[in-house]
């Protein structure tokens, strides 16, 4: 057997040269007993002339190396070279060759094993290192809170941003477990099972979203990312990001309730239902609890809604609230005069006791205790209508700067539905007061029109009684008397039917019984009816029927008053020797009537007016007849109340053109859809 520091088959004046040139190399025979080892190999696994012939198992050598018994014994029952990396604890890396020996005899005497430096491997983790080096740089120039941990879910690094964001120093997380942290407030439910199995194999956490408590920061909501990061070794670290979004969820929430706010105001139109409204989406919110503070009916401030978010909470903070608004030093009182919010994030003792004024303070339930207290105006454009006052008994609802914009506008909103429910109520009484004379003008025009009808038909039968002669005959100038009479009796009793008719309308005691109408009929009889007027004036006239198939859904007897009305205006207000043309026209869902004449037209400003009741036109009109000026807006009353429309054309001296548009008549006997009104 060779010393330890001699190889078979080198010179003698060559060995001690080679043996302090060879790599780390050691012998082991058949029974994994060290036979030899070379001058590195003893420095490298600190052994000495004392270890030879020993069993390896018995030999201690560096942790590092591992079973090495195990791999040499391996390679030498499969009689194939073996070969792994290893690193020692100055992180070095070596490349292990276990290689057996032959005999002559072919048999396994043992085997070789040799240490060579990893050269690769070494710059492998050196650039590791750097990476992690240079990582390590990035992370703390980032202004995102970021931490890195290792395989063991300790903190390697923590960055500045995080340090501050979470209120902690480096000195006092590092190498510690993170879950561990602030007490282990960091054991957010699910995310250390995400973490581990990160670890286990490649993969990440995206915006996992927790609201939890924290010691050093109360109630946040944050905002978690993590991505694992390999170096080549191994043993990977986490890259952990947390965003403290606490502030932006809050304002979320105002911007909610800001739109729920919005449509509360557009359909409330009660004082107390709205401001018990806006408490209830603001309690818990925005605040564990709401004061509101309105004026009463006779301009009196008064607490007109206090809402707890704890229920069994709510009878003593209405108490407290009440005695605490009979304080004078009150700030709401301040904010009410002014109109500036005040916002207070640490309330003073002095400003404690006005807002909650009892006796002993100390006894306060922790839930009725203010932490912060923030008061806004309901400021319209015209006046403060009253204030909320906010209360936070917990970090989580305090108001932060920038949602003090927020909160102001919240006050606005609802100052709107405050002065929109004054101004519906105020609209809700003028209305009822003009119904109210509406109706008693109304009366007054029903009662009338029958006063004055009864003597009419009395004169009219005196009249008849007179034309028959049953007291003595009559001359002819006595009987052009009488003909004047009657023709003014019918003139002023159809005036009275008019103002009953349009009293009618307005009281909406009009009945209708609407069939199917053919307009052939109704238009004939119309015609019928002021031939007698058309022919004394030598005015021409046509009628360009429809056919008989053209029928409308409407009262018969109301729509031929309405045809009759337009045929004698067009009548009235043409010249003697001009034309008067009535034309039909049907379409899918409706049929037009039109009446058209050459009289003298309406000017453009009064087209709109003659449908207004008790208007009549000036100048050339009102000369050729005469009439309440009720006929057209009756006309229109009356063709609206059957689904219908009527409208006007008309040009100054060239004439008018009256359309008269009415639903058309289905083959069931119903209306098909009518125009829109």
């Amino acid at each position: 057997m060779p010393r330890r520091d001699q190889f078979t088959g080198v010179p003698d004046e060559l060995n001690g040269l080679v043996a302090d040139f060879a790599p780390a190399l050691l012998m082991l025979d058949r029974d994994l007993r060290l036979s030899g080892a070379t001058p590195a190999a003893e420095r490298l696994l600190r052994i000495g002339a004392q270890q030879m012939g020993r069993v390896i198992d018995d030999i201690e050598l560096p942790r590092w190396v591992g079973e090495l018994r195990t791999f040499a014994h391996g390679a030498m029952t499969a009689s194939a070279i073996s070969e792994r990396e290893v690193r020692d604890d100055g992180g070095r890396w070596y490349s292990m060759l276990v290689r057996p020996y032959w005999s002559a005899s072919n048999r396994v005497e043992g085997v070789v094993v040799v240490l060579r430096r990893s050269e690769l491997r070494q710059r492998a983790a050196q650039q590791a290192e750097r990476t992690r080096q240079q990582l390590t740089g990035v992370v703390q120039a980032l202004s995102q809170p970021l931490l890195l941990l290792d395989a063991d879910l300790r903190v390697r690094v923590a960055n500045t941003a995080f340090c501050g964001a979470f209120r902690v120093t480096p000195a006092q997380i590092v190498e510690s477990p993170f879950f561990d942290l602030d007490d282990g407030s960091w054991d957010v439910p699910g995310f250390r099972d995400q973490l581990e199995e990160i670890i286990d194999k490649p993969g990440w956490i995206a915006n996992l979203e927790a609201e939890h408590d924290f010691k050093a920061l109360g109630r946040r909501t944050i905002v978690i990312n993590a991505r694992r990061l390999d170096f080549g070794e191994g043993r990977p670290f986490i890259l952990l990001g947390v965003d403290d979004v606490t502030v932006q969820r809050r304002i979320e929430r105002y911007e909610r309730v800001l739109a729920e706010v919005s449509e509360l105001v557009t359909v409330t139109l009660d004082a107390s239902a709205l401001v018990e409204g806006v408490a209830q989406l603001m309690v818990p919110v925005l605040a564990d609890w709401v004061i509101v503070d309105t004026r009463d009916d006779a301009g009196v401030w008064t607490r007109g809604c206090v809402l707890h978010r704890n229920e069994e909470m709510q009878d003593a903070a209405r108490r407290i609230a009440a005695r605490a608004f009979s304080n004078a030093a009150n700030p709401v009182f301040g904010v009410l005069e002014s109109g500036v919010p005040l916002v207070a994030e640490r309330i003073s003792s002095d400003v404690l006791a006005t807002v909650v004024d009892v006796a002993d303070r100390s006894a306060l339930p922790e839930l009725l205790t203010p932490r912060s207290i923030k008061i806004v105006p309901l400021a319209s454009q015209h006046e403060i209508l009253g204030a909320i006052t906010l209360i936070s008994v917990n970090v989580d609802t305090h108001l932060v700067p920038s949602m003090l914009p927020r909160a102001q506008e919240l006050g606005r909103r609802v100052a709107f539905g405050l002065e929109r429910i004054k101004i519906h109520r105020d609209m809700s009484v003028a209305l009822d007061v003009a119904r109210s004379a509406n109706e008693a003008k109304s009366r007054f025009l029903a009662n009338m029109s029958h006063e004055l009808r009864t003597p009419l038909n009395a004169i009219l039968g005196y009249e008849q009684l007179l034309q028959m002669e049953l007291h003595g005959p009559l001359t002819a100038a006595q009987r052009k008397a009488l003909e004047r009479i009657e023709s003014s009796q019918h003139h002023l009793t159809g005036l009275i039917d008019d103002i009953l008719s349009f009293a009618k309308l307005e009281a909406g005691t009009t009945t209708f019984e609407p069939e199917m109408v053919t307009l052939d009929h109704v238009i004939a009889a119309s015609l019928d009816m002021i031939a007698t007027q058309l022919q004394r004036k030598h005015i021409d006239y046509e009628y360009q029927r429809c056919g008989a198939a053209c029928t409308v859904y409407a009262d018969p007897v109301r729509l031929q008053q309405v045809i009759v009305n337009l045929l004698s205006n067009a009548t009235k207000f043409t010249h003697a020797g001009g034309r008067v043309v009535v034309q039909c026209e049907g379409h899918e869902r409706s049929v037009d009537i039109r009446v058209i004449d050459t009289g003298i037209g309406i000017p453009g400003d009064k087209r709109e007016a003659v449908f207004e009741p008790f208007v009549q036109l000036d100048n050339a009109l009102n000369r050729r007849g005469s009439g309440t000026g009720l006929g057209l807006a009756i006309s229109r009353d009356l063709v609206r109340a059957m689904g219908g429309e009527l409208r006007l054309a008309s040009r100054e001296g060239e004439g008018s053109t009256f359309t008269l548009t009415m639903p058309r008549g289905a083959g069931s006997g119903r209306p098909a859809e009518g125009p829109t009104v």
